[in-house]
């Protein structure tokens, strides 16, 4: 039987991304076309502060940021750790996160671990999504206009609103995606 997590309700996730302000990016790379950069990127635009963490990096800087070689390192408070490493290394990032005050342990697409779900779970860090997207999408009420503006000031500028949701989308992202739904753009420079 293969494992699939089961994250928590709609609800729930956007709570966490409505009240967090400091996401650390477990695995950040410094190549602009990296999901993680990219993601960062977006995250940072919709006003969170971006906390880099990579060994490969420590003591330089990623958007402005230092860049951390473990969670445990961070001197401050963080809301959300947001994971960009394989599978298989998520136990290893779980036991970092235990040695944090960090509140949401959150791994990105494709990525879910049933022993890092059980070493949270054991230390009774119960806050965990796995297999999600924190770029992808946000519902309206998360984002507001003013962070809409932002976003589209650093660059972000293609918007799809489905279902009261809302992806934002970097230009040539953008294109692409209105080209495969046979979507007519105007206005896009």
């Amino acid at each position: 039987m293969s494992y699939s997590f089961q994250n928590p309700s709609a609800e729930v996730i956007e709570s966490y991304l409505k009240s967090a302000k400091t996401i650390a990016i477990v695995g950040l790379s410094h190549r602009k076309e990296a999901a993680s950069y990219q993601v960062a990127h977006f995250l940072q635009a919709a006003g969170y502060r971006i906390i880099p963490v990579n060994p490969k990096l420590e003591g330089q800087e990623l958007l402005g940021e230092h860049v951390y070689a473990y969670l445990k390192d961070i001197p401050f408070s963080i809301d959300i750790v947001d994971v960009f490493r394989r599978s298989e290394f998520l136990p290893d990032v779980a036991y970092d996160f235990l040695e944090t005050d960090a509140k949401v342990f959150w791994s990105q697409i494709g990525l879910e671990n049933e022993e890092a779900e059980t070493i949270l779970r054991q230390a009774n860090r119960q806050d965990i999504v796995m297999n999600r997207c924190t770029k992808i999408r946000y519902d309206l009420p998360v984002v507001g206009v003013q962070t809409l503006r932002n976003m589209a000031d650093s660059g972000l500028t293609g918007l799809f609103i489905e279902a009261g949701s809302v992806l934002l989308l970097e230009k040539d992202a953008f294109l692409q995606e209105a080209e495969r739904l046979e979507i007519s753009v105007t206005g896009v420079a």
